[in-house]
């Protein structure tokens, strides 16, 4: 069954990176997902890959919503050309804001705030608050390592494999949005009835 995706969070960094690969993947990225009609929820800042994605997305007469906390507008200059500019007042409700209004969540390469935001929509896909996929692009391999570190937790099992189906890896732009449609996250029920057929 695949799921209707008609929005997605996109979780990216403010900075722009060493590596020229990351802004024009995520540029390649808001261009296609305009030409898709898929709205982009994201941090709503104009600068760094937050910036490039928009703009990508803009050029090509796309929907983007941007979500920033009012007292971030000054540091992360919040973008001025957006379809819906959503102020709020904490990092939390930033978060909350995206998820409710996204059929999915992307995740680009990025720092800590990147990372906080998608183990926090895996943390919520585990306590079965939303069965949202959630898409990890790992571009130039930037995830290999952290890949390798999700799966040893679930070999030690410190991550059940039912959780371990609340994100899957795409290595390209048609990946990813192929991903989004297809990929089905497992509630704990869900995945002990589908093993026990698989068995």
């Amino acid at each position: 069954m695949e799921n209707k995706i008609k929005s997605m969070a996109v979780f990216c960094s403010s900075a722009i990176p060493k590596n020229p690969i990351y802004e024009q993947s995520i540029r390649q990225f808001g261009r296609h997902a305009a030409t898709q009609n898929i709205t982009l929820v994201y941090g709503g800042a104009s600068v760094g890959l937050m910036g490039a994605m928009a703009d990508a997305a803009i050029e090509k007469h796309g929907k983007v919503i941007g979500v920033i906390p009012s007292f971030f507008s000054k540091k992360e200059i919040a973008h001025a050309n957006l379809t819906e500019l959503v102020f709020v007042s904490s990092m939390p409700e930033r978060k909350q804001v995206i998820a409710d209004n996204s059929d999915a969540f992307v995740v680009f390469p990025g720092g800590f705030g990147t990372l906080d935001e998608m183990f926090e929509m895996l943390t919520f896909s585990q306590l079965d608050f939303h069965q949202k996929p959630l898409i990890l692009f790992n571009i130039n391999g930037f995830f290999d390592d952290l890949i390798k570190q999700l799966e040893k937790m679930n070999v030690e099992g410190f991550i059940r494999d039912s959780h371990y189906s609340g994100f899957v890896v795409a290595n390209s732009i048609e990946d990813v949005f192929s991903k989004a449609e297809n990929h089905k996250v497992m509630n704990e029920t869900e995945w002990l009835k589908w093993a026990k057929i698989e068995k």
